[in-house]
């Protein structure tokens, strides 16, 4: 789902397959703003397909135009009420270094389960404390 909000100039883009979700901001030119829902791995290969230069996108009706030096491309778009938000998550956020966070996790994996069966067995358990 692409949310577009004008007075930030940034695009959040929302993904999800119900065991895992991602929100990601994207700086960008808004000139109006708006909410869509599109089939993202049609989106997601129509977009890596294009140069890496500036698109445009647009809603018309119940389509979404990407408009490119090459061309215009419309994908069918879905209601945003349709598609499942991320659940808004209470507490305290931690800014941690990506490079620390992939050594934990490195040192932590390999004992993971890869059996899709035993979906607890496969999870990381976060615990933060606050110790020097």
């Amino acid at each position: 789902m692409l949310v577009e909000d004008k007075h930030k100039q940034q695009i959040l883009v929302t993904a999800l397959d119900l065991s895992l979700g991602i929100r990601v901001q994207c700086k960008s030119r808004i000139e109006l703003e708006g909410k869509i829902a599109l089939p993202a791995k049609l989106f997601t290969k129509v977009i890596s397909s294009l140069p890496k230069r500036d698109i445009f996108l647009e809603m018309v009706d119940n389509a979404a135009i990407i408009t490119d030096s090459y061309g215009k491309y419309q994908i069918q778009i879905v209601s945003h009420q349709e598609f499942q938000c991320l659940p808004e998550i209470e507490g305290k956020s931690i800014i941690l270094p990506a490079t620390k966070l992939l050594q934990a996790l490195e040192a932590a994996l390999f004992t993971a389960s890869n059996d899709e069966n035993k979906q607890v067995l496969a999870g990381v358990h976060f615990q933060f404390t606050n110790s020097s």
